[in-house]
């Protein structure tokens, strides 16, 4: 979701003229500058999301059965490298379960808002998205960026590149894909930097 949350805050906090707070003795918000953004949750990809009908009980239940688990979690769609799920499941700090019904819906609700308002994100952006995300629609993508209002964008689709697009390869061939992407990024950054 680190790709949708920045482009989210994007939305909600354009670059101002001078630093604005948050409250009088909060620290002035961060101005974003420029964005490069990796397969946002713009649109879920059709393998990810529910099935019509759960989708349909739950947005009947939401707001009595919040907590109630609705879908299941990503398994096997973010890489088609085990490794990755293995550490994603490794890991304390990340939520292992099913999707909560309440939470399924605040992510739907987000996405839609940030579809809707798309043509306010005005800042120098380039979106990259692999063509085999299993999570996220590379298309999706695709339809905001193209509504997007600067001159300043870019957008690419890495053939064969799934959700996880900084994956370690195995070895030094294996991971070319992950320095394409850093190499990218990096040159991106110093054009404008």
């Amino acid at each position: 979701m680190g790709g949708w949350t920045v482009l989210y805050y994007i939305l909600k906090y354009p670059p101002t003229p001078s630093p604005v707070s948050a409250a009088a003795d909060s620290p002035p918000r961060v101005q974003v500058a420029g964005a490069f953004v990796m397969c946002p949750m713009v649109e879920a990809s059709p393998e990810s999301r529910p099935h019509y009908l759960t989708e349909m009980a739950g947005r009947g239940i939401q707001y009595l059965a919040g907590t109630l688990p609705l879908a299941k979690s990503l398994r096997g769609k973010v890489s088609r490298d085990p490794r990755v799920e293995e550490d994603f499941f490794a890991d304390p700090l990340c939520y292992h379960g099913w999707l909560r019904v309440a939470t399924g819906f605040s992510l739907l609700s987000g996405m839609t808002e940030l579809d809707k308002s798309a043509e306010k994100i005005d800042i120098p952006i380039r979106i990259i998205h692999g063509s085999s995300d299993r999570v996220t629609s590379h298309l999706g993508t695709q339809k905001l960026f193209n509504r997007l209002p600067n001159k300043d964008k870019q957008f690419e689709v890495y053939e064969g590149y799934e959700h996880v697009m900084l994956r370690i390869g195995h070895d030094e061939k294996d991971d070319e894909e992950r320095q394409r992407v850093l190499a990218d990024w990096e040159s991106w950054l110093l054009e404008r930097c």
